[in-house]
């Protein structure tokens, strides 16, 4: 299984991938959304409770820890910690089919300001 991680502006930008994800019609995918709850403290992050909640995307509780356990390099899930804690949206899409890898990819970039994978 690999992970994409789609980094956005604001859940409204968010909600323009989590659209396409669903209409995509791939049935080998999940996602969560990710973002810094109003209550989460600097260095806390929260999935977004009503994001994409009412097309069965995972609604995880997750510490700020989460993009320590991502094989990403060191700056870069700083780079994606520091984006939430600022505002920033992740949608984290689990692909099962790497065949379907470059579609999910190019709706993350097509709305996103970065994707990075990992698997």
């Amino acid at each position: 299984m690999t992970k994409l991680i789609g980094l956005f502006a604001d859940e409204m930008k968010a909600e323009e991938a989590i659209n396409a994800l669903t209409t995509a019609g791939m049935d080998d995918i999940e996602f969560e959304t990710i973002s810094r709850a109003a209550e989460a403290s600097d260095t806390a992050v929260a999935a977004a409770p009503t994001l994409g909640a009412d097309r069965g995307a995972a609604v995880v509780p997750v510490a700020g820890n989460l993009f320590s356990s991502w094989s990403l390099d060191t700056e870069e899930a700083e780079y994606f910690r520091r984006n939430v804690q600022n505002g920033g949206v992740l949608v984290v899409v689990d692909v099962d089919d790497d065949d379907n890898l470059p579609r999910v990819r190019t709706i993350l970039e097509e709305s996103g300001e970065k994707v990075a994978v990992s698997s």
